[in-house]
């Protein structure tokens, strides 16, 4: 039986260590978060364990339509 991946997509998550502690490699692997400039803190602890953040200093809040475009990216990999 093959099994979908499922992929997670955040925006301006708050992070805590809690969140950075066994983490699995697929995890990683399949979670994307979004942060804009209030979130540079969450971001930088965030980006130390998962690949797959981005930060948009110029930004002070993000909404999911301004990033329709590269949610679209992700779920159609």
């Amino acid at each position: 039986m093959t099994r979908n991946r499922q992929k997670k997509i955040l925006v301006n998550p708050t992070v805590t260590l809690n969140d950075l502690n066994c983490v699995t490699p697929e995890t990683i692997r399949d979670t994307y978060a979004f942060f804009s400039a209030d979130y540079e803190k969450d971001y930088e602890m965030y980006s130390r364990v998962y690949k797959n953040a981005a930060f948009y200093p110029a930004q002070k809040t993000l909404c999911i339509s301004e990033l329709s475009s590269l949610i679209e990216g992700i779920v159609s990999e």
